[in-house]
């Protein structure tokens, strides 16, 4: 999934996404990987992972409260994937 992020290939993230998440990676790691991502491989790279990330979470049911949310402890680092799609365009937004 790091790969595919990190080079922007949005035709082959949905499969391995859900492929990750039948195999037991929880929508909270999927969303960590993508926030961690988006300091390694850039914000444009995680954002786009975002939109992918969002259509897999609602074909799922799993809902943005069903996400880890940011602490005080790692807020500047684990930002949550909700703050990634609030600061994105409309089309990555969990609304």
């Amino acid at each position: 999934m790091a790969a595919l992020i990190a080079r922007i290939q949005t035709i082959e993230m949905p499969y391995h996404f859900a492929l990750a998440m039948n195999n037991g990676v929880k929508p909270g790691e999927l969303s960590e990987i993508i926030t961690l991502l988006a300091f390694y491989s850039g914000r444009a790279n995680a954002i786009s992972a975002v939109a992918v990330a969002k259509r897999i979470f609602h074909q799922r049911g799993i809902s943005i409260h069903q996400l880890p949310s940011a602490t005080d402890d790692d807020d500047e680092f684990h930002t949550s994937i909700s703050g990634l799609a609030a600061t994105s365009s409309g089309s990555a937004r969990f609304d």
